[in-house]
């Protein structure tokens, strides 16, 4: 299957019912399945890893392909994520020249996850219900892996100011 295809034909209807175009491409250089890039109205997707995950949930891959790409249109239509990424990128500016503040590092931690419930809720909404129940396992574990994740960045970017 060829999943930057099955992507464009995807995000190609929203250019029809929402007078957005996005760009699809793949990257096999991104550390994750699928990322959008806001300033590029751009999908990047690495195709290992989504196919990866597709068989480690034992999920049909057009069918888990979908619901990730649901999720970056879900980026990509969330009214909020400028104001978002202006907040992360103000907080990981304070945190590089001002030194490991846990407050700002909380504040930084609490946007990205805001970012990723908010692209999840509205991927909700547009998916059809015959998604519901593998969306919301997908959804569940993605926003635990989320949290795992900028958690560890957080604590590890307290290490390197603090040490310990």
């Amino acid at each position: 299957m060829n999943i930057v295809a099955f992507a464009e034909k995807l995000t190609s209807n929203l250019k029809d019912q929402l007078g957005m175009s996005l760009t699809v491409r793949s990257n096999l250089n991104i550390m994750q399945e699928a990322f959008y890039i806001p300033s590029e109205k751009c999908i990047e997707i690495n195709e290992l890893l989504l196919e990866k995950a597709a068989n480690n949930l034992n999920i049909d891959l057009k069918d888990y392909a979908f619901i990730i790409i649901s999720h970056e249109v879900g980026h990509a239509l969330d009214h909020e994520l400028i104001k978002i990424d202006t907040d992360i990128n103000r907080y990981q500016r304070i945190l590089k020249t001002q030194g490991y503040k846990e407050e700002v590092a909380k504040k930084l931690v609490a946007c990205k996850l805001k970012a990723e419930q908010n692209a999840w809720n509205i991927a909700e909404d547009i998916i059809p219900p015959k998604f519901n129940s593998i969306f919301k396992q997908i959804k569940t574990e993605s926003l635990e892996k989320s949290k795992e994740i900028f958690y560890l960045e957080k604590e590890l970017f307290k290490r390197s100011f603090t040490g310990y």
